[in-house]
């Protein structure tokens, strides 16, 4: 991604242009018609798209997920974040975030790019190597040691995300329902990018 001085954008040789101030409001009410769950059903799970029913077979506890805070006036969550989390698959068949990214869709502003490291001696049967780059764990303390940001688990990761995200914050993502599950995370206002599509 290169951000050129006069506010263009470039990623991977497409040129993108950040959304002028005086329209990103208009970029939250059009995500706002397309979210997937009606308003009084926002505060739920989003639902899983067709395509990948076959992904959700693991079972989370539930004791463990927590919804995204209230709306704080003084310091509000952003309009519209779209997230991106590379899984591995545990021996159990639950999957475990490894990395994370999400950014301002307004503003095109970096919000979170990081690795997860959740149990360093966890079993894990898929490391996904081509998505996540990682092929053990020593991969994970190597960046750590590289210099990269390196969060402690899920829950310091989805602490770390509701920094920017609450319950009116549009939440944007492919397979969203898999990323979420993965955060402990339970948020319906969501347009997941594979649901539009079927």
């Amino acid at each position: 991604i290169f951000i050129h001085h006069d506010g263009k954008i470039n990623v991977c040789g497409i040129p993108w242009t950040r959304i002028g101030v005086t329209r990103q409001h208009e970029v939250v009410a059009m995500f706002d018609t397309m979210c997937h769950l009606p308003k009084i059903l926002q505060g739920e799970y989003v639902p899983a798209p067709k395509a990948f029913k076959d992904d959700y077979n693991a079972e989370y506890p539930s004791i463990y997920f927590k919804s995204s805070p209230i709306r704080n006036p003084v310091k509000p969550g952003l309009g519209v974040v779209a997230l991106s989390c590379s899984k591995v698959i545990l021996a159990d068949g639950r999957q475990e975030v490894v990395k994370i990214a999400a950014v301002d869709l307004n503003t095109s502003r970096i919000l979170m790019n990081h690795l997860v490291c959740t149990d360093p001696h966890a079993e894990v049967s898929d490391w996904h190597s081509t998505v996540t780059g990682l092929f053990s764990w020593k991969d994970m303390e190597a960046a750590r040691k590289a210099g990269y940001k390196v969060f402690k688990g899920w829950t310091a990761t989805r602490d770390a995300l509701h920094k920017f995200v609450d319950k009116d914050t549009i939440i944007v993502g492919h397979n969203l329902r898999s990323d979420l599950d993965a955060l402990r995370m339970i948020h319906g206002r969501a347009v997941d990018i594979v649901k539009v599509v079927e």
